[in-house]
């Protein structure tokens, strides 16, 4: 990610073992941020999805756009996002990029 995107937004889906942060960054600061109880042994990927929606349709437009027509920066533990990032497209129609945590 080039400095000129934090110029325009990007969202950050980060999947841990017991909590799940999405946050949308724009400007370089914090624009909207939500955190989701989440278990290891009952991983529900759909919520996650639920919740990127959720909080993509309450951005700005402009900034909504950029990130649709760029992408959703996925982090977490390996055996967590495997799928998730094949759902995320799916349901959102917005392109996944991951960095993965062993």
């Amino acid at each position: 990610m080039s400095i000129n995107d934090n110029q325009h937004g990007y969202m950050i889906c980060d999947v841990g073992g017991t909590i799940t942060e999405i946050s949308v960054y724009s400007l370089g600061d914090l624009l909207i941020s939500n955190s989701i109880r989440t278990a290891e042994e009952n991983f529900n990927a759909g919520i996650i999805v639920d919740e990127i929606k959720s909080i993509l349709s309450k951005i700005p437009p402009e900034i909504k756009s950029y990130i649709t027509e760029h992408w959703i920066v996925l982090s977490g533990r390996e055996n967590l996002i495997k799928d998730l990032s094949h759902l995320i497209v799916k349901e959102t129609g917005v392109s996944v990029t991951i960095n993965t945590v062993l």
